[in-house]
């Protein structure tokens, strides 16, 4: 089936962009190892995207236009020189992904029709047609891999005469004619990787001429088990062969005859257990032969010798416990893989001496604990040996089996187990130039342990038990360069002779009390110390190191720096010194003569103090300084007053995460280059703009920053903010943090406390300047009299003042503007409160409890321009309340108990001359006659009701009720408005009622299932007669990973730990288990068939045969029943009819929803208890389960299957 939605895609513009952006499209085709072709083309927005004429159809990767494609096929097909569409590795399109965008020319853009846009759809590439790419004499390379291409037509290639690179991996191909290659003469390179061959697919390169230019051919990630033969007849050419991931367990002697211009073979991932007999002489030119991870128990040397051009074998990954014999003349062989392995003992003497050009032997990753003296003789040119992860140690004379080896230059002994590295052990390697120790459990070096490597370069010594060195342990290793001895317990370095040439020492992580002074007089460069326990410099351990450029103290224990300390080292340019314990006093010149420090790390310690530190002559060239995570509170000048260093290089300074409060706004003048200042994560809570000399970045992020009156140069100086990185600050009086740039001008406010009563918090405009807001939220029941008069905006919300009231009866009159009484319990008014506030604007009553408002309450506020009295108690407002207020533009009356509003209240709000809003939404209004004005006045004010969806009466809309419903009724009658609630509410029941039943119908499965598993509930679960060996027979596909991993990690498992079932699995391997009879007995034993179905279940043969006979027994037998579990999205189209009609009635079991397992459970029958007819006959208990497994590796019974206890 093929879905198509018609849609539009927004991002297409912008993907047509990026991929215009793409100069070129790469193909790599790796032909053996260090070589690689690439094939490069121009970026093409035509050549995403095939065009069928027959159907007249494009299908793309991208969206484009269908005409462009069209005309380019039709009248340009010459500017085609690649195709690349792959549907399924589609992911440009955010959903769906794995399609391609599919258009049809039926419903192109046709502008005399008035169809501006293309209509597209989702689609996959399933066949090429005949003559499908005839015009395209200029295709070089085609790339449909990745699709779920089944059918190719013979003439596909017709007339293609310059192609040279085919890809049609990833598509499950199953019809494909003898001859869909012969046109493609001149094809070089094709790609059929995961393409579902069983055996070597012959019969496409049956063709009348040989295909003399194919030389690369890629079969990898098949399921192939023989090659015929005569299959390489025309194909004589091939250079490059993969079978690897497929199924060979052996080949026929003739199986590459014909093949003799093969350099290349890579048999990896196979079933393989012994070498190929015959396949050395059919392949007289084979180079690089790959079998890594096949089934190797041991490998005779000596097939070499029949290999005669043979450079590099990979046979690594195997279970290899032994090397046979030896090379019995001479050999090309080059390289040589026996990594991960089971290789314990190499006993023969001079096994490979027959390989003289041998360079690289990795025999890494074995269970090598014995080696012969002589193994390695003959090898005299070998440069590279790999014997790390073995079990060598000290009992095996490693020199005198090494010693033949006088070219090598990389030797690995890492992780073995060497306890001590004895004298003369690497004697006779004049070459060697790297050599790795690492990993084992070294405690000693004896003296002359590296005696004869005076080439040696690198040194790895990382990961042992070393205590100590002896002093003249390297002076062998004159050329040295690179000496790691981290991770190891070394206590002290002090008396060891360094090598003249050595750049580089890392000793992280040891036990080192002190610097070492082995560095005096020494060239070394880097020095990295890193978790040691160091906890002084004194000026005598530093002193002659004057090469060293980087040095790495972090975690250590320093505490204490002697001044003058660093002196010598002129040439240091990195100092870390982070994570201590120092308390430096960076006033003075600790650092003096660093002249070319560029960065210092001094975060993670304990200094408390930061001033005048960049005076020094130390610091001139200082780029970097980070001095994050120590405590200081406060920072001060960091130069003297009065200095100014105009040549300071000083870019980026890290100060976060200190616990800074203060930082001074002359801080950083004078330094002209600083770029980046951090101090993010302190307890900033306000400054000054800084003045710098350069345009700085301050990052203050994550500071308790407050918008006090102190920081409003950020509302006056706007040009300055783009220096800053702020956070949100916090807003008094009510602490809530806000964007700084969202603050107003007048809410940057300071703190006062003379003035202010004590129950209240007083803030002021200017510092030192009157109180302008107050709040005071202490639970008060009364107003305090000693409030300010000169506030503007009074914050007394919160409170307890069940009556509105002051504290005293003599009190000032007050200048507020805005007064907040929300949330506050007030049930009354005093009649003269608001007296003291002739001069308010804006009265905030909200989340109280008034019922009731005397007349005469707001009769002060001549001036009030805003009241809102929402959230209250209110039954009734009347219109005296709000007859003085003339200024009045906002009324909030919202969430109150008002049923009614009287004429009069609207008239007089209709007299209010600048009246502009009004809330009136969530009351109890009801709809009759008393509201009729009303209703009349909601039409008449919609410009000012600006809440007038949420005016109802019952559940409707006040506004769309019609006018002659508001009439007055007797009691015991029931309006027509309350008949039609109560139908709408029948309806409503109804519907409800239906969408129920509809949901418990489509979910009944699911329920069912559910009550089975957690109550025994089992009404209506399929019925089983008892009497069968088995339980169930379980079926999937086990050539696909995702279905094999589900069945074998989840489902047997699940099986045998809930209820010990009893399961059969056919195994497609065993001769009976084909057979039709033994088949059906198979079933015909079993209460259920379980089948898995999986994205390629229909390529296996075997397992549409098993659910075609459980089908057939499903429906004579009315006790069987048939199961089917679905794992993943599955093509319809591509299924058995009968599988495809029990999908399509829904009657199956998805995995991935979560009701899995109690389906599953639910349609099983219950397991035969042990006091079934079988129990003495088979002898297997109750908790077997019988799964599939290969059959080499456990004994089947007779059908083919696999018994585990």
């Amino acid at each position: 089936m093929v879905l198509r939605r018609k849609t539009t895609l927004t991002v297409a513009v912008l993907l047509f962009i990026l991929s215009a952006c793409v100069n070129t499209i790469e193909f790599k085709i790796t032909w053996r190892p260090g070589k690689t072709e690439v094939l490069k083309y121009e970026n093409s927005p035509i050549s995403d995207c095939l065009y069928n004429s027959e159907d007249d159809v494009t299908k793309c990767m991208y969206i484009r236009k269908f005409k462009t494609i069209k005309d380019a096929w039709r009248y340009h097909p010459d500017t085609l020189q690649y195709i690349s569409v792959r549907c399924q590795a589609q992911e440009n399109y955010h959903s769906p992904r794995h399609v391609c965008i599919c258009k049809d020319g039926s419903d192109a853009a046709n502008p005399g029709q008035s169809q501006q846009h293309d209509k597209h759809y989702y689609c996959h590439i399933k066949q090429l047609t005949n003559r499908m790419f005839s015009k395209l004499s200029n295709l070089t390379a085609l790339d449909l891999s990745d699709n779920l291409i089944n059918n190719i037509a013979g003439d596909a290639l017709d007339s293609v005469t310059s192609l040279m690179y085919l890809d049609l991996s990833r598509n499950p191909l199953r019809e494909l004619s003898g001859s869909f290659l012969c046109d493609a003469s001149t094809l070089r390179i094709l790609l059929m990787e995961n393409t579902h061959f069983t055996q070597f697919p012959t019969h496409i390169f049956d063709c009348k001429e040989p295909m003399v230019n194919l030389t690369y051919i890629d079969l990898s990630d098949n399921i192939m088990g023989s090659i015929p033969s005569r299959s390489f007849k025309n194909i004589p050419n091939v250079e490059r062969l993969d079978l690897s991931s497929n199924n060979f367990s052996s080949f026929a002697i003739n199986a590459f005859t014909g093949a003799s211009a093969l350099i290349s073979l890579d048999l990896s991932e196979n079933d393989l257990s012994v070498f190929p007999d015959g396949m050395c002489q059919s392949l007289p030119k084979l180079q690089y032969l790959f079998m890594a991870e096949n089934r190797f128990k041991d490998f005779n040397v000596s097939v070499l010798s029949e290999c005669v051009n043979l450079r590099y074998l990979n046979i690594s990954v195997n279970n290899i416990g032994e090397l046979k014999e030896q090379i019995t003349s001479p050999s090309q062989v080059e390289t040589l893989i026996f990594s991960r392995n089971r290789i314990k003992f190499i006993s023969g003497s001079g096994f490979l001496s027959n390989a003289r050009n041998l360079t690289e032997l990795d025999l890494s990753l074995n269970m090598i604990s014995e080696i012969n003296s002589d193994a390695f003789g003959g090898l005299a040119n070998l440069k590279t040996l790999n014997l790390s992860g073995n079990s060598l140690n000290e009992s095996v004379n490693i020199g005198s089996i090494l010693r033949p080896l006088t070219s090598l230059t990389k030797l690995d002994l890492s992780v073995n187990e060497f306890k001590v590295v004895m004298s003369g052990s690497f004697l006779g390697l004049t070459r060697l130039q790297q050599l790795s120790l690492s990993r084992n459990s070294i405690q000693r070096l004896e003296d002359k342990a590296f005696d004869g490597l005076g080439q040696l370069k690198v040194l790895d010594l990382r990961i042992n038990s070393l205590t100590s060195l002896e002093p003249d342990v390297l002076n062998a290793l004159k050329s040295l360069m690179l000496l790691d001895l981290s991770y190891n317990a070394l206590l002290d370095l002090d008396n060891v002779k360094l090598p003249k040439s050595l750049i580089k020492v890392d000793a992280y992580n040891n036990r080192l009390a002190h610097f070492p002074n082995s560095f005096a007089h020494s060239k070394v460069q880097y020095i990295n110390l890193k978790r040691n326990e160091i906890q002084d410099i004194f000026v005598t351990a530093l002193q002659n190191i004057t090469s060293v450029r980087h040095v790495d103290l972090s975690y250590n224990r320093l505490k204490n720096i002697a001044e003058g300390s660093f002196s010598s080292m002129t040439s240091l340019k990195a100092l870390n010194l982070s994570h201590n314990e120092l308390s430096l006093n960076l006033s003075k010149d600790i650092f003096l003569g660093l002249s070319s420090l560029t960065c210092l790390d001094l975060s993670f310690n304990r200094i408390n103090k930061l001033q005048e530190i960049a005076s020094f002559s130390s610091f001139a060239n200082l780029e970097h300084l980070n001095l994050s995570r120590n405590s200081m509170t406060s920072v001060h000048d960091l130069l003297p007053n009065g200095v100014t260093m105009n040549n300071t290089k000083l870019m980026n300074l890290d100060l976060s995460n200190c616990g800074i409060e203060f930082i001074g706004k002359d801080v950083f003048d004078g330094f002209s280059g600083i770029k980046y200042v951090n101090m993010s994560h302190n307890k900033i809570r306000m400054f000054q703009p800084f003045q710098t000399q350069s345009r700085a970045v301050f990052n203050v992020l994550e500071n308790p920053l407050a918008c006090e009156c102190n920081m409003k140069w950020l509302k006056t100086m706007p040009e300055k903010l783009r220096s800053y990185k702020l956070p949100k600050c916090i807003v008094y009086p009510l602490n809530k943090t806000r964007n700084v740039r969202d603050v107003l001008k007048g809410d940057f406010l300071c703190s006062q406390t003379d003035a202010c009563p004590s129950v209240c918090r007083c803030y002021s405009s200017e510092p030192m300047g009157d109180i302008v807001t107050a709040e005071c939220s202490s639970k008060l029941e009364v107003v305090p009299s000693t409030l300010p008069n000169t506030t503007v905006t009074l914050y007394l919300s919160g409170n307890n003042l069940t009556t509105l009231r002051f504290s005293t009866k003599e009190v000032a009159y007050f200048n507020t503007e805005v007064l907040y009484l929300n949330n506050s319990r007030i049930k009354y008014v005093e009649s003269n409160f608001f007296t003291h506030f002739s001069k308010l604007k804006k009265l905030m009553l909200e989340h109280n409890d008034l019922t009731d408002i005397a007349s005469d309450t707001f009769s002060p506020l001549l001036y009030l321009e805003e009241l809102s009295l929402h959230h209250n108690r209110l039954v009734k407002l009347r219109a005296d309340v709000i007859h003085d207020l003339k200024s009045l533009k906002m009324l909030d009356l919202r969430n109150n108990s008002m049923k009614y509003l009287e004429e009069d209240f609207l008239e007089e709000i209709d007299s209010l001359k600048y009246f502009k809003r009004i809330y009136l939404g969530e009351n109890a209004w009801r709809c009759n006659c008393k509201n009729a004005d009303f209703r009349k006045w909601i039409d008449s004010k919609k410009f000012i009701i600006y809440d007038r969806n949420n005016i109802k009466c019952g559940k409707s809309m006040m506004r769309y009720v019609d006018e002659d419903r508001f009439v007055c009724e007797t009691e015991t009658s029931v309006s027509h408005l309350d008949r039609k609630s109560l139908i709408i509410s029948c309806v409503v029941v109804i519907v409800v009622f239906a969408i129920l039943l509809t949901a418990l119908l489509y979910y009944r499965r699911d329920i069912l299932a559910a009550l089975y598993t957690r109550f025994r509930w089992g009404c209506f679960r399929p019925g089983y007669t008892d009497g069968k060996m088995y339980d169930v027979f379980l079926m999937y596909d086990n050539n696909d990973a995702k279905s094999s991993e589900w069945v074998e990690d989840h489902l047997l498992p699940r099986l045998q730990r809930n209820q010990s079932y009893r399961v059969i699995i056919p195994n497609p391997a065993n001769p009976r288990a084909s057979d039709e009879e033994e088949e059906l007995k198979q079933i015909y034993d079993c209460k259920c068939g379980v089948f898995v179905l999986s994205k390629y279940v229909t390529s296996n043969q075997f397992c549409n045969d098993c659910f075609e006979r459980a089908s057939r027994l499903s429906k004579s037998q009315e006790d069987f029943n048939l199961i089917l579990l679905v794992l993943g999205d599955i093509d319809m189209a591509l299924l058995d009819p009968e599988m495809r009609k029990i999908l399509t009635s829904g009657n199956y079991i998805t995995i991935r929803s979560r009701s899995v397992w109690d389906r599953l459970f639910y349609e099983l029958p219950n397991p035969r208890t042990t006091s079934g007819p079988f129990r003495e006959e088979d002898e297997v208990s109750e908790s077997d389960v019988i799964i599939y497994s290969p059959p080499s590796t456990r004994p089947s019974n007779d059908y083919g299957t696999v018994l585990i206890q």
